[in-house]
This record gives structure tokens, C-alpha cells and sequence, in this order.
């Protein structure tokens, strides 16, 4: 609770990149992933932040201490205006109805944003874009293997965040931490839309290994999801702890010891309330 405020003002540095950098419409990304990333970022280079008092876009009357734009906000600006637009295009391919109409508005949106943070990060394009095409052909294979299914997202993570420094062991290890972080993210997406995919009939892969061995029951899909995740999450609190971290060591600490359990917690608990 003590750090609240300096991740508060972190987030709020990001919207304000956001919506300085790709205009106003581009803040609707804003996301806690990509705070973390920019957290990350500083902590892993001598980039020292400042912070001052700024309007809130929501509430122009408002003033709030916001992290001061840097080149790590930027960073992680362009990486969610890019993960943000491959995710919409997946979305227009596979959803349906209002989704899909939505997904298809979004993109006509993010069609210059996103030039212009490929255009700034090719590497982050390539990574994503690889991702986004290796994933769409996984799901239409109907792949049952979990860590096949994992690998793109995984390989995108692990991409972004070994950009993060050029020194060479927190490269290494940024890495691994970021492939791991990959492919925690896919199977929590997994998890959440468990239920979703059953009924839809869309791809999961815990859906279709089950199937593999049977009728898929859902409890014991959901069962193999957490065991996968909590060995994911230990793996990653190993890994990060081989970082040289020079800023925001509570907060990322939190984040990567509690806060990643937490929300397969969340997911579990939430599913469980709507079962009851």
C-alpha cells in the first residue's frame, strides 16, 4: 500500500503518453500490463523518473502526481498500440456479432497508431506479428499440446522484454522472465474464458486436450489450468529474482510474489460465484 501511489502515478504517466503520442482515443488501451512494463524498464536501466502534478483526462479538475513522459513510457506506449491492434484482428477473425463489429471500428482506429509504433520498434512488429500468425495457425490446427499453444504469445513476451537493456545478463535473464510472462498470460486468457469457449465452441487448449483424453470435464480442465499456472508463476518469481533491479523493487516484487497468484485466484473465485 506504501508504493500506491508512485503505481498510480506510473498508470497515469501512461495514459498521458498514450494520449499524447497516438491522440486521445489510444488512452482506451491503457492497461496494467503494460504499467508493469514501463515499471520494468526503469528498473532495469539507469533511466531516472520524475514525476509531476497533471490534469486527469477523465477529470480535467483534477491533479494527480503522473510519471513525466520518458522513453520507457514510450516504449510501452507503442507496445500496447501494437499488441492492441494484433489482438483486435484475432478478434474480428474469430468473434462474432457486436464483438466482431467492434473489432473491425478498432482497427479502421489503430490503423496509423499502429504504423507509427511499428515504424518506431520494428522489432516489436516483427515479434508480434510472428506471434499473432503463428497463433492463428495453432488454433485453426486445433493444437491439444499446452505448451505448443503457449509458444507465440510466450516468444512475444520473451522479445519485448529483453529490449528492455543492453546489458547483457539482465538481457539474458529479461529473456526467460518474459516468456514465462508470455505464457502466463495465454493460459490466465485460457482459464477466464474456459466456460466461454465450451459453449461457443471456440479454441482452448485446455478444451482440447481434454478431449484428447475423454470427454472434456471442465473441473478438471480448470484444475490442470492452475496446477500449469502455479508452476509457471514459480518459475517466473525464480527468474525474477536473478534481476538487477535499480528502481520500483516493491512494487514489481509485489506484483511477481503475490500479485500473479492473485489473479488466478480471482479468476477461479469468480468463475466459482457464477456456478453458484
Amino acid at each position: 500500500m506504501r508504493e500506491y501511489d508512485t503505481y498510480k502515478a506510473v498508470y497515469c504517466g501512461l495514459c498521458h503518453q498514450l494520449g499524447h503520442t497516438f491522440g486521445p482515443l489510444a488512452r482506451f488501451t491503457l492497461s496494467y500490463d503494460f504499467t508493469f512494463l514501463a515499471m520494468l524498464a526503469m528498473a532495469v536501466t539507469e533511466e531516472k523518473p520524475a514525476f509531476d502534478k497533471c490534469a486527469c483526462f477523465i477529470n480535467p479538475l483534477k491533479k494527480s502526481m503522473t510519471l513525466c513522459d520518458c522513453p520507457s513510457l514510450l516504449y510501452s506506449a507503442d507496445a500496447a498500440i501494437i499488441m492492441f491492434y494484433y489482438k483486435m484482428l484475432d478478434n474480428q477473425a474469430d468473434q462474432r456479432g457486436l464483438k466482431k463489429w467492434g473489432a473491425r471500428l478498432a482497427l479502421i482506429f489503430l490503423s496509423k497508431p499502429h504504423q507509427q509504433a511499428a515504424k518506431r520498434f520494428p522489432h516489436l512488429e516483427e515479434a508480434l506479428a510472428t506471434a499473432s500468425s503463428a497463433q492463428t495457425q495453432l488454433e485453426q490446427e486445433h493444437c491439444n499440446q499446452i505448451d505448443r499453444a503457449c509458444e507465440p504469445t510466450a516468444q512475444a513476451l520473451s522479445k519485448i522484454c529483453e529490449q528492455l537493456t543492453q546489458d547483457t545478463n539482465n538481457r539474458r535473464v529479461l529473456n526467460r522472465f518474459g516468456y514465462l510472462l508470455g505464457r502466463y498470460i495465454y493460459l490466465c486468457d485460457a482459464l477466464d474464458d474456459l466456460e466461454e469457449d465450451q459453449k461457443s465452441g471456440n479454441y482452448n487448449p485446455f478444451l482440447q486436450a481434454a478431449e484428447m483424453a475423454g470427454e472434456p470435464n471442465l473441473q478438471q480442465c480448470r484444475q490442470q489450468a492452475m496446477d500449469t499456472l502455479y508452476m509457471t508463476i514459480g518459475e517466473i518469481g525464480k527468474t525474477y529474482s536473478l534481476l538487477a533491479l535499480t528502481n520500483f523493487e516493491p512494487i514489481l516484487s509485489n506484483v511477481v510474489y503475490l500479485g500473479l497468484k492473485h489473479t488466478v485466484s480471482l479468476i477461479i473465485n469468480k468463475r466459482s460465484d457464477q456456478n453458484d
